[in-house]
């Protein structure tokens, strides 16, 4: 983390969690999670800086090497909460997809998505 986060944005941008209209909203809870993310904090950080968070004990299963298409499809449906709202939409395509004949560049943003998860979880 290279510079302090910026709270003042991150309030104003959590006061317009209260809006009326729907896509402010949305707009607002995007924008906080990517503030969230690009300084590597959880929420409970950010909450109570002062105080240590205590992550429950993961009950997944350690991400082993994909073998296959299916292998990295399992994965990222295993790991779904890493997935942007992109991402997931292309996992929902290429998983209905007979057989998993998928093209070279699919192939290619599949094996980046599992490669993202399992460097996220090793992390």
């Amino acid at each position: 983390m290279n510079a302090a986060l910026d709270r003042e944005r991150l309030a104003k941008l959590l006061g317009m969690l209260g809006s009326t209209f729907d896509g402010e909203v949305v707009t607002a809870a995007r924008q906080a999670e990517a503030l969230r993310r690009k300084f590597g904090l959880t929420w409970g950080e950010i909450l109570a800086p002062n105080i240590p968070v205590i992550a429950p004990v993961a009950r997944r299963r350690p991400i082993r090497r994909p073998a296959s298409i299916e292998d990295r499809i399992e994965i990222c449906i295993e790991n779904i909460d890493l997935l942007t709202p992109w991402e997931k939409g292309f996992l929902r395509s290429i998983a209905k997809k007979p057989g998993y004949s998928l093209s070279e560049k699919q192939l290619r943003v599949l094996a980046r998505m599992t490669r993202a998860i399992i460097e996220e979880r090793a992390a």
